[in-house]
């Protein structure tokens, strides 16, 4: 797909659609091509089609009219978003989607992560993976600014762009049943590729801040007294000094030190250093300090929506984390452990969130990944909505992983009890990996803790 914005040059007045900074009129129409999304989900490492992009979303040249790339190889439940869709008029607007498919398949549209659901979108059989077709879908869609989703619903399909267009207005598609070119050798049961959103009900409805609707702010920190961080809200875990802490990580967790853990210019700042505290009553020999905050004693919550506004440090053998465990003193993960965000330094764009449980213990967890390219020098929102039924994790309102509870059990569902949650940046150990002492020190930030629940 080569990146094209279509412009009809009689259009005049009227309300504008803005998408990707670009601002049009009613008569306008512009186009997402495929290849250029800000977020993904793919189920499978590498990309197959080998041009274009370097992540693991599979990317291949067209022979769709005007060239370019198109997306393939699709597998179901995968996602792209697209970013800044801004619609400054509500109205009624037409989303067309250029696909080609053999045997047919299905794609569902949704904006931000799922809680405004626009609708499932079948798409007929083209008979070869190049037979290109426009596919429309016409929805109501209110004023404000979005994150477009285009989810999987099935596999068997490639992908070459999306237009959002006010209705009345030109678009970019030259025919709703037009069908171009020649077949490629693909197989429908190889197919993967990456494309995007979550959960795909209207009930999942959320308001704009993507908290999810009948949720009310129960608990919170936006850290805006300087000093320590508030005692009636945190206390220190330093169980392991002496004994080092677990997974063979580096650090020692030092308590109330304003070097380790300080809120300054509205900020919680954990702070890792390269310093041995040799005089320290439970030393253990660590050569870093740092900070690991929780809420164990003070406060801990069954179910509910959780949002941590946080930056990066990054720096090779940082390891910093949002997560969870369980306030009944059972051996780990008996009570489980919900890792809301992780991320390691030695790869700077890439954030997990992961599910530990009895039934994953002899794994690496239940965990799936996101791209946050600008991690280490932005603040962004990672969230974890949990209930009775699901954990779903999200960055920003994108959601990139959900953990179903299935009914088979506690030892795969522990999640009925209360949690409490912590803040920590850990050094080196089994996934910070090597350290490179020329980086510190370095500064975990978190600007808010908020934390929802229903009535």
């Amino acid at each position: 797909m080569k990146l094209r914005h279509i412009f009809n040059n009689a259009c005049c007045g009227g309300a504008g659609l803005l998408i990707s900074g670009m601002l049009c009129a009613p008569a306008q129409a512009v186009v997402f091509q495929a290849e250029n999304y800000n977020y993904y989900y793919d189920s499978t490492t590498g990309n197959t089609g080998g041009t274009y992009r370097t992540d693991n979303v599979d990317i291949e040249k067209t022979l769709d009219t005007n060239g370019g790339f198109n997306l393939g190889w699709i597998t179901a439940n995968e996602w792209l978003t697209y970013s800044n869709l801004v619609i400054p008029s509500s109205g009624s607007y037409t989303i067309n989607l250029r696909v080609a498919s053999p045997t047919g398949a299905r794609v569902a549209l949704d904006l931000n992560a799922g809680s405004i659901y626009l609708g499932s979108v079948p798409i007929s059989a083209t008979n070869g993976w190049q037979n290109w077709k426009t596919v429309s879908f016409t929805t109501t869609i209110a004023a404000g600014t979005y994150q477009l989703g285009v989810y999987a619903e099935t596999a068997g399909w490639n992908f070459n762009w999306i237009e959002v267009i006010p209705n009345g207005a030109v678009s970019s598609s030259k025919s709703s049943s037009s069908i171009k070119s020649s077949s490629s050798s693909k197989s429908s049961s190889s197919v993967k590729s990456s494309v995007a959103s979550s959960t795909k009900s209207s009930s999942s409805a959320s308001n704009n801040n993507g908290v999810p609707a009948g949720y009310n702010l129960v608990w919170q920190d936006e850290f805006d007294i300087a000093g320590l961080p508030s005692s009636t809200k945190w206390a220190y875990d330093t169980e392991a000094n002496q004994t080092g802490w677990y997974n063979n990580e580096k650090q020692y967790y030092a308590a109330a030190r304003l070097q380790n853990s300080e809120v300054k210019n509205g900020k919680l700042i954990i702070t890792a250093r390269k310093e041995a505290l040799t005089s320290a009553a439970d030393y253990g020999g660590q050569q870093y300090t740092s900070a690991r905050l929780i809420t164990n004693g003070k406060a801990s919550w069954t179910y509910g929506h959780f949002e941590i506004r946080a930056k990066m440090p990054c720096g090779k053998g940082t390891w910093p984390a949002i997560w969870t465990l369980g306030t009944v003193n059972d051996p780990w993960p008996a009570n489980g452990e919900i890792d809301i965000m992780e991320h390691v330094g030695m790869d700077p764009t890439t954030v997990h969130g992961t599910i530990w449980t009895p039934a994953t213990e002899s794994t690496w967890g239940d965990s799936k990944s996101i791209q946050i390219p600008d991690a280490c020098s932005n603040f962004h929102n990672y969230q974890m909505t949990w209930t009775a039924d699901k954990i779903v994790f999200a960055v920003d309102n994108i959601v990139y992983h959900t953990y179903y509870n299935t009914g088979s059990g506690i030892a795969a569902w522990p999640f009925n009890k209360p949690q409490y949650l912590l803040l920590n940046l850990a050094i080196g150990g089994d996934m910070g990996g090597a350290v490179d002492d020329s980086i510190f020190p370095r500064s975990f930030e978190i600007e808010h803790v908020r934390i929802y629940q229903k009535p």
